[in-house]
């Protein structure tokens, strides 16, 4: 029933946020603090909230989140989510209102292998703009699929990808080159003019290493097709910019959105 359902969403909302808030003083103190004590302190001290999700997104790893202390701090996904089940098409990026994340975003599709694949990057705000940050996706679907959704990347089709996240030229964090089929992050903090797009304020860069160059030349003609400048190198002012050696692909994403 229709009420059970508002009921289940708030009272997860208030043992999570509730949790959140008391986590620093249970568990990151030597000093147990009574409930009475530990209340006026959360409510105090608010940038303890961020390290408090971590500790309860440890014990109930509902969604898949896992916390750094790296770069100041910041947010990721293991690399292997219940997300991936689902895929990805345009309409998730139609109502990604719905889960407060408002962000630019890019797809690279190309064809390749008989499959056609999709490299997708966003950037921007997330989580009732609390969160800056990024992601990028590696997605396919078989040539013959009529239906715009592509399935998440398999292991075996996995490839490198670092990536780095920056707000008005400053570095929030960084994920290293590893092989990812969803590389992303969230850093506490707050996008001006958020719902402007594009939203220039925040930048991406990444390197992709693709598997071979015949996979690499598909994805840089779509990257040339969507206005990128191919460069020798690339500097932060080399914005929607990308530069090649072999099958190794670094670029800069600010300005283009879809």
């Amino acid at each position: 029933m229709k009420w059970k359902r508002v009921l289940t969403v708030l009272l997860t909302a208030v043992i999570f946020f509730t949790g959140a808030c008391f986590a620093p003083y249970f568990a990151a103190s030597d000093t147990v603090l009574s409930p009475a004590e530990a209340l006026p302190a959360a409510i105090m001290d608010y940038s303890g909230f961020y390290g408090a999700v971590d500790w309860v997104l440890e014990r109930v790893n509902l969604l898949s989140f896992k916390y750094t202390r790296n770069d100041g701090g910041f947010y990721y996904t293991e690399k292997d989510p219940w997300q991936r089940i689902f895929g990805f098409n345009s309409v998730f990026d139609m109502f990604s209102f719905l889960a407060n994340a408002f962000y630019d975003t890019m797809r690279v599709k190309f064809e390749y292998g008989g499959k056609e694949w999709m490299v997708q990057f966003w950037k921007g705000s997330y989580g009732v703009c609390m969160f800056v940050g990024g992601e990028i996706g590696i997605y396919s679907k078989s040539l013959d699929k009529r239906v715009d959704h592509y399935d998440a990347a398999k292991d075996s089709e996995c490839f490198p990808m670092s990536m780095t996240v920056y707000q008005k030229g400053e570095r929030l964090f960084t994920r290293p080159l590893e092989n990812y089929w969803w590389v992303n992050g969230f850093k506490p903090g707050y996008l001006k003019n958020f719902l402007r797009t594009p939203r220039t304020d925040c930048s991406l860069e990444s390197t992709l290493v693709l598997p071979n160059a015949a996979m690499a030349d598909a994805f840089c003609a779509q990257l040339d097709a969507k206005g990128f400048l191919k460069q020798d190198s690339l500097t932060l002012a080399s914005a929607d910019a990308y530069s090649r050696e072999g099958t190794k692909v670094h670029l800069l994403w600010q300005y283009r959105h879809e």
